[in-house]
């Protein structure tokens, strides 16, 4: 959606448009719920938040400022901080039903089609799945913002509300996690090949 047909949007919907109001839902509601379905890992949580946020826009759809950064940036920092909320209600990681994990993944990996989720439906997608749910929320979700929601350094700055320096230090680290994590699986080829002669 381009940046003139958003700002067009937000105004009929602040007017009370309903149809301007559907539109902007139907764009924004996946990359929204993926974020948060990837943080929480539950579906049913992911749905309720998704559906905070939009009620959240309407209702105060007055305290965006369209210049300021993209719609999907504002719902984000929304969706965000209701995350966190949950996070610091549950302990750091919420429970988690596994079953709904495993059901759910065929359906999203299938739905965002980026390159990086392409590559993930193959075995190893439960081993990195299993790794990125260890890591800290903060740490997974500049991932998830980065390589799932395909946010820009200045996008997930302005959701985390962090400095573009902070939030390629926690990429790092978050990198170097996950490659500690999936050990064997990041090793090159050749290493592999002679670990098993």
């Amino acid at each position: 959606m381009s940046i003139q047909i958003e700002q067009e949007l937000i105004e009929m919907a602040r007017c009370g448009d309903e149809e301007s109001f559907r539109t902007i839902y139907f764009a924004l509601r996946d990359p929204i719920y993926s974020f948060v379905f990837r943080m929480l890992n539950n579906e049913a949580a992911a749905e309720d938040i998704t559906h905070e946020v939009f009620l959240f826009f309407i209702q105060n759809s007055a305290k965006f400022e369209a210049g300021r950064c993209s719609l999907f940036t504002f719902l984000c920092g929304v969706a965000r901080n209701k995350v966190f909320k949950q996070f610091k209600a549950n302990g750091r990681h919420p429970a988690t039903n596994g079953n709904e994990i495993d059901e759910s993944l065929e359906k999203y990996f299938t739905t965002f089609e980026t390159p990086l989720w392409i590559y993930l439906r193959s075995e190893l997608a439960e081993k990195i799945y299993e790794c990125l749910n260890k890591l800290s929320p903060l740490q997974r979700e500049v991932i998830v913002l980065r390589y799932v929601n395909e946010c820009s350094y200045k996008e997930i700055a302005e959701i985390t509300i962090a400095d573009i320096s902070l939030v390629k230090a926690r990429l790092f680290r978050a990198h170097r996690n996950l490659e500690k994590q999936l050990g064997e699986y990041t090793r090159p080829s050749e290493q592999k090949n002679y670990e098993m002669r």
